[in-house]
């Protein structure tokens, strides 16, 4: 069996009918292994979060579905893998991609945010910033930007909350996400605003009190575990007064026992110990 790798990502899906954007965080590890793409089926395109190194045999099991049009990568290294994955889309697949890549950010270990889109599917439109943290108060900043994809054009955020040594660590993070993402929201008239990322929080934890009190907020996944120890660390926030393109559909694809026989010490060596998040949008309607 091939081992498959993860990264945070969109996916946009085509079912011949309508189109759709798919919202998912993913780990890739390593980078050891070009083997034969794994049997997945669309209705598995996944998400979770962070990634130390990307493996191109899980681009290939995906882009070999023809379906990987986005995706949001968290804790690269650096862009040399990029280069990589770019160019092996083209070259195996005749595919176009680009990427985005944020400065490298943290405080002692750096780490890139990344998004990998294709360029006949996806626009990026000429927005991109870190979030301004003159106070050093996220030990990695937020990094957003602004793309398109047929008539869905929105901001993402991307987010990798500290870890540390205590919730309170986290917490202290979470509740600043309001003011990301309001910030976000005043930078012009755009209101379909994705905040996605791994939190290092349940979505019922009290850091997240400030950020569900903007008006419609909803959070994604309330309930699937995302990590193999049954934590429910990555997910989707967005207002759903403006983001109506949501269809109401998402899951978690639990590859520790689909392609690991329940094996978690070897899922989260090859893999991750976070599970695949996934969430469809129809990006055929236009609500603006």
């Amino acid at each position: 069996m091939c081992p498959v790798y993860y990264t945070s990502f969109f996916v946009f899906f085509s079912n011949g009918l309508n189109e759709y954007l798919h919202f998912s965080f993913f780990y890739f590890f390593h980078y050891n292994y070009l083997q034969t793409p794994s049997p997945l089926q669309p209705s598995i395109l996944e998400s979770s979060p962070i990634i130390h190194e990307m493996n191109q045999s899980f681009i290939k099991s995906v882009i070999s579905l023809k379906s990987l049009i986005f995706v949001a990568i968290q804790e690269v290294r650096d862009t040399e893998i990029l280069d990589r994955t770019v160019s092996m889309l083209k070259n195996q697949f005749n595919l176009n991609y680009k990427y985005l890549a944020s400065p490298k950010i943290g405080r002692k270990v750096k780490e890139i945010y990344a998004f990998l889109y294709r360029t006949d599917k996806v626009e990026y439109l000429q927005e991109s910033y870190t979030v301004s943290d003159e106070k050093d108060l996220f030990i990695r900043e937020p990094f957003f930007a602004k793309f398109k994809a047929g008539n869905f054009d929105f901001y993402v955020i991307s987010i990798h909350i500290i870890w540390g040594d205590s919730f309170a660590e986290r917490k202290a993070e979470a509740l600043l996400l309001d003011d990301v993402y309001l910030a976000v929201q005043n930078l012009n008239d755009e209101n379909d605003i994705l905040l996605m990322g791994d939190f290092n929080l349940g979505p019922d934890d009290k850091g997240f009190v400030e950020l569900l009190e903007i008006s419609d907020m909803i959070v994604v996944n309330e309930k699937i575990p995302t990590s193999i120890k049954d934590r429910l660390y990555d997910n989707i926030f967005f207002q759903s007064n403006y983001t109506k393109e949501f269809t109401g559909s998402f899951g978690v694809m639990k590859f520790d026992e689909q392609l690991f026989d329940n094996d978690d010490k070897k899922a989260s060596l090859m893999v991750s110990d976070h599970r695949p998040l996934w969430a469809v949008f129809d990006v055929g309607r236009d609500d603006d």
